[in-house]
């Protein structure tokens, strides 16, 4: 058994929030979109994970709609990744590349970061990129 990660212990691991602004809030207000529960657990993060509006409008919804799935399960990944690497739960920078399959090949051109945040309490994996944070 496990016990509940509580906003204290995020406060305990990461120090005084900078904004307490709640994800709920923040999609309710089109700066955050939630990222569908399926596609989370498939990158294998354990906490619901919301994505920037900026992150997803440049990263994962493109104009065409092709392969959008597969670029949110590229990017979840590659946030996994990150977050897997950070030591202390501080934010992750990382690059997100994503090839698919044809030309052209898409980058980012600045970094993007995970970060652990809290909505009423339970915890909210959050991936914006590195000037929103």
């Amino acid at each position: 058994m496990t016990d509940k990660i509580t906003f204290a212990h995020l406060v305990a691991a990461f120090g005084d929030p900078i904004d307490t602004t709640a994800v709920a809030d923040a999609i309710t207000g089109g700066k955050v979109v939630r990222v569908p529960e399926e596609a989370q657990h498939k990158a294998r993060f354990q906490w619901p994970v919301a994505l920037t509006a900026d992150v997803h409008e440049q990263c994962v919804e493109w104009p065409d709609g092709h392969q959008e799935a597969r670029r949110l399960a590229t990017l979840l990944r590659a946030a996994y990744l990150a977050a897997a690497r950070s030591s202390n739960g501080a934010p992750a920078a990382f690059n997100f590349t994503f090839m698919p399959g044809q030309l052209p090949v898409f980058e980012t051109e600045e970094q993007l970061t995970v970060s652990f945040g809290h909505d009423d309490g339970s915890p909210v994996v959050v991936v914006a990129f590195s000037h929103e944070g």
